[in-house]
C-alpha cells in the first residue's frame, strides 16, 4: 500500500476521491473532514458579546480604580509629609510635640488605620456590585 503525505490526502479528499489505504493518516483525515462538514451541536449564547464587553469594561474600571486609589494615597502621604515638613521648618518645638503625641497614641492611630483598611477591603471584596453598575 502506498503511503500518502498530507497534501495528497487533502487534495484527494477535496476532490471526493476514495483513498483505499491502510494508512492511519487517511483515516484521520477522513474523520476530520466528516466532522468538520457537520454543523456544531451548540453555539455561543446570543448575549456572549455583551457579557464579554461587560467583563472587559469591568477589568478596565478595576484598573482605573486601583490607579486612582494609589494616586489618592500618594497625594495624602505627600500632603502629610509637606505639612509636617513646613511645621518642622517654622516651629521645631511644635513638630517635636506632634511626634511625641503620635508616639503616645500610636496604638489608636494604628487601630484606626487598620479599621479603615478592613472597611475598604470588605467593601471591595464582600459587597457584590450589580452587573448593571458598568457605565457605558
Amino acid at each position: 500500500m502506498k503511503k500518502f503525505n498530507d497534501e495528497e490526502i487533502q487534495t484527494a479528499l477535496d476532490a471526493g476521491e476514495n483513498l483505499a489505504s491502510a494508512d492511519e493518516n487517511v483515516a484521520l483525515y477522513e474523520l476530520l473532514f466528516t466532522e468538520l462538514g457537520k454543523a456544531p451541536q451548540s453555539s455561543l449564547p446570543l448575549s456572549f458579546s455583551a457579557v464579554l464587553i461587560r467583563k472587559i469594561k469591568l477589568a478596565q474600571q478595576r484598573r482605573q480604580d486601583i490607579k486612582l486609589n494609589i494616586t489618592v494615597g500618594l497625594l495624602l502621604l505627600f500632603g502629610l509629609v509637606t505639612a509636617y515638613g513646613s511645621l518642622a521648618v517654622f516651629s521645631a518645638h511644635t513638630a517635636k510635640q506632634v511626634i511625641q503625641m503620635l508616639n503616645h497614641y500610636k496604638g489608636i492611630c494604628l487601630l484606626t488605620f487598620l479599621t479603615l483598611m478592613l472597611f475598604y477591603l470588605g467593601d471591595r471584596t464582600l459587597v457584590q456590585r450589580p452587573k448593571s453598575a458598568v457605565i457605558d
